[in-house]
């Protein structure tokens, strides 16, 4: 009996993709069909070994089910409990990767409006401020705490204290976004005078301002939930508010880095979708965050799928948009993602005459969180050069804007224990990777607790201890399998093989080498 097709399973497109294959008069695969193959083949080794035996025989290959049954020694009931729990797991690990990209809508027919309403004098005052901010000068945020008191109408003054909380945290400045959420909410507290869809806007960015205030992953995604919920309300009552829109691309964006950084990368690839199409649909590129969210989405399409060299045209192409308008902050956060991305393709060498170029305008043009950007992804690229004392070294600079922000403490420490585990001090590595791991757990962040895990096993096993080291890799690998990266993973394997001696991981470590190698190449 023929296999009845299920819409919920994520294998739909290969089954069909096969199928076309089969149906040629050569049996021959194209680039589309092998990359295809090669994603579902590493996502499955985040699923355990019989289950990833269970779908590449009976789903990738058309076995037959008694077959495998037979081969594994398991009954059908178990066989089928298995094969669903794989094409679950599957659903979450393929984010998006099967399916295609909707089609992004018609541009309105009517040119969009501005939200709220500004004198001259308030706009030539938030430009100046806007212009300041982009050479990296933190005067931008006493320019618009001026404006904003000095400002009597209560819509543009709340206009303006959330500008000023949104601009403060970009400059790492929690203080002053605090206390600049405390103004805001002494202006007024009643919302029956303002205009369809200005509360919900108003709402939607202080839910924002407190979302990038919050601490812990679940606090911060549920605020930055709510923010989208109250911009969607916005704009049903006003659909062409340009700077509705422009908040929901900039919200969704905030997601997209929030759900990235705690391993989600189904609902991080969703809201990073349509972030873009929100840009492309009303023309944001006049706005320096759009550039970001865009540069954002090639490159969380490349460390999904590792098509590198697409994402780093297409950054590439958005840093000669910045430089054209001259917004040199946007430019050296834009030079950052360049370096990581050449630093992942394993063009280290590329990726360091980036920061050489970048680093000197950064230094002088760029807010603090884009310069640490740039150091930490030159840092990696001279770690991956085996050059650590080299990376060593840019992770300790102390000068001016270069310090490492807050929330960026965990990741830094992480790097250091990589380091240091490089330079064969494990004892030094055993700390550092101890203070990332509080970080990271502190901000329940999966993908980084479990890269932390992997480099305290690392630790304690060059300091010859075994049954810690143990402990921690299998905590590293549950973790790495269910938030990690795929590069991640496999940085987990080799260790896990390492420190247990287990011919049989180190064979899943060269498997998803080889498939990782081959689409890398493609």
């Amino acid at each position: 009996m023929a296999r009845r097709p299920n819409p919920d399973n994520p294998l739909v497109a290969w089954r069909r993709s096969l199928r076309d294959l089969r149906g040629r008069t050569r049996l021959t695969e194209g680039p589309s069909h092998a990359a295809l193959r090669d994603s579902i083949e590493i996502a499955l080794f985040r699923v355990p070994s019989r289950q990833r035996e269970i779908v590449r025989r009976y789903d990738l290959s058309g076995e037959a089910a008694v077959e495998i049954q037979r081969a594994l020694g398991i009954s059908a009931r178990q066989f089928f409990r298995d094969r669903r729990a794989a094409l679950t797991a599957l659903q979450t690990h393929l984010p998006n990767l099967l399916m295609p990209q909707p089609a992004i809508p018609a541009a309105p027919a009517m040119p969009p409006h501005s939200i709220i309403d500004a004198c001259d004098a308030t706009l030539s005052a938030r430009v100046y401020a806007r212009g300041l901010a982009q050479i990296g000068n933190v005067r931008c945020l006493g320019v618009l705490r001026e404006l904003a008191w000095s400002t009597t109408d209560p819509s543009t003054r709340s206009d303006l204290f959330l500008e000023l909380a949104e601009l403060a945290l970009d400059f790492d400045d929690d203080s002053t976004a605090r206390n600049a959420v405390v103004s805001l909410l002494q202006v007024r507290n009643d919302t029956s005078e303002l205009a369809p869809g200005h509360a919900e806007y108003f709402a939607a960015r202080l839910a924002r301002t407190e979302a990038r205030l919050a601490e812990p992953y679940p606090d911060a995604a549920a605020k930055l939930r709510e923010a989208v919920a109250w911009l969607r309300r916005c704009l049903v009552a006003s659909s062409n508010a340009i700077d509705a829109q422009a908040a929901l691309s900039e919200t969704l964006g905030d997601m997209v880095v929030l759900d990235f950084e705690a391993g989600n990368f189904t609902s991080a690839r969703t809201a990073s979708a349509e972030a873009v199409r929100v840009i492309e649909t009303f023309a944001l590129w006049t706005r320096p965050r759009a550039l970001e969210i865009m540069a954002m989405d090639a490159d969380l399409n490349a460390c999904l799928t590792g098509h590198m060299a697409a994402a780093t045209e297409k950054v590439s192409s958005l840093l000669r948009r910045a430089v054209d308008s001259a917004w040199s902050a946007t430019a050296s956060r834009l030079g950052a993602d360049l370096v990581g991305l050449y630093g992942a393709s394993g063009e280290c060498s590329a990726a360091l005459r980036w920061y050489s170029r970048m680093w000197p305008v950064a230094v002088e043009s760029a807010r603090p969180r884009d310069r640490w950007s740039l150091t930490v992804e030159a840092a990696g690229s001279y770690a991956a050069a085996a050059r650590p004392r080299a990376a060593l070294a840019i992770l300790s600079r102390a000068q001016d804007g270069v310090s490492c922000p807050p929330r960026n403490v965990p990741a830094r420490h992480a790097f250091v224990a990589s380091s240091l585990l490089q330079l064969g001090e494990a004892g030094k590595a055993l700390d550092a990777a101890h203070a990332a791991l509080c970080g990271y757990a502190a901000r329940r962040a999966g993908r980084g607790m479990g890269d932390a895990h992997r480099l305290i096993a690392k630790s304690h096993a060059r300091l010859g201890d075994r049954a810690a080291a143990c402990e921690h890799i299998i905590e590293a690998r549950s973790l790495s399998e269910r938030y990690g990266l795929p590069e991640g993973l496999l940085c987990t394997l080799n260790a896990q093989a390492e420190i247990l001696r287990s011919h049989a991981v180190k064979t899943e470590a060269h498997e998803l080498e080889r498939l990782l190698h081959g689409r890398m190449g493609g």
